[in-house]
């Protein structure tokens, strides 16, 4: 009994350092901006945001949402945001010094001279409109309004 107890506590220790160090995993951004949400939903207000590239800090998962920290900073991310690898460029010389971040989430999308100028060709000369989409912000406020008004309904969308 006593022999059985000792490796039932042994047990219990070993999951719970495994369960620490999983919590405690680094990942990587692998989109242009992720949005660190207050509440794992879209819909929630965002916290702070991490760039293309920059590493966050696994905390705790629940779903597909992960709970993460950031710059002092902990929110809910989607975890198809992040990756538990860094972002890898290949080339067959040495890399251009000075690029961007978002020259690299470019590049990671398989953007290059060839794709970017057939896009060019194709849609009258200019990215105007993809840039035009990118910039454009809505509070969550806005967002649930809009769902509300098309009559939607969001699987996790409010928090």
């Amino acid at each position: 009994m006593r022999r059985f107890r000792t490796c039932l506590i042994g047990a219990i220790l070993l999951l719970c350092v495994a369960a620490a160090a999983v919590a405690s995993q680094p990942l990587s951004v692998q989109v242009h901006e992720a949005a660190l949400h207050k509440d794992p939903t879209f819909l929630g207000p965002v916290v702070t945001t991490a760039p293309y590239g920059s590493t966050v800090t696994l905390v705790e998962r629940h779903g597909d949402w992960l709970l993460v920290e950031f710059g002092g900073e902990r929110g809910w991310v989607h975890a198809s945001a992040v990756a538990d690898h860094a972002p890898a460029l290949r080339s067959g010389g040495a890399a251009a010094a000075g690029v961007s971040g978002q020259e690299l989430a470019l590049a990671g999308k398989g953007f290059n001279p060839a794709v970017e100028a057939s896009f060019r060709a194709s849609h009258g000369g200019g990215y105007l409109w993809v840039e035009r989409a990118e910039s454009m912000r809505y509070s969550p406020e806005e967002l649930a309004a809009f769902l509300e008004e098309g009559g939607l309904n969001v699987e996790g969308g409010r928090p």
